[in-house]
């Protein structure tokens, strides 16, 4: 693993292994969760937190995980924050199944569980909903039949 200054004033990790990156961060060994080879850059600057997504079966058949470690900016962002962070890592391949044909609505049968409390796709249109570090967040669909 190489690790190199970034003019922009952040580290840049080199990642070996296209589903286990790590960064020195401070000194230290840190996660970085962006599953892919490649230069990645952390800016030291910024406050994050680490935010943990499960995926349930009709997303895990387009991205290949069951679960995926992002960091994120702490104290800003949302739910809508990590569904763009999803869509930037994942390209278009899961749109379908967070949005409606509206680009900004999310689907109502959508069901986001975050730490055990439940929000729709409504819920979701109506409010702005804020992560914190250590959310565990599940991306679930509503389940109807008899």
């Amino acid at each position: 693993m190489t690790f190199n200054s970034s003019p922009f004033g952040g580290d840049i990790d080199f990642c070996q292994a296209a589903r286990s990156c790590v960064i020195i961060r401070h000194g230290k060994l840190k996660d970085f969760p962006g599953n892919r080879k490649g230069p990645h850059l952390w800016s030291s600057d910024s406050s994050d937190m680490k935010i943990e997504v499960e995926f349930s079966p009709p997303f895990q058949s387009r991205l290949s995980l069951e679960r995926q470690t992002l960091i994120l900016e702490e104290g800003r962002s949302t739910v809508k924050d990590l569904f763009a962070r999803l869509l930037r890592e994942h390209g278009g391949n899961i749109r379908p199944l967070l949005y409606a044909q509206k680009e900004d609505e999310i689907l109502s049968g959508l069901m986001v569980m975050i730490n055990n409390r439940t929000f729709t796709g409504s819920d979701l249109n109506r409010q702005e909903i804020r992560l914190a570090e250590g959310d565990k967040v599940s991306l679930l669909y509503y389940m109807s039949g008899g």
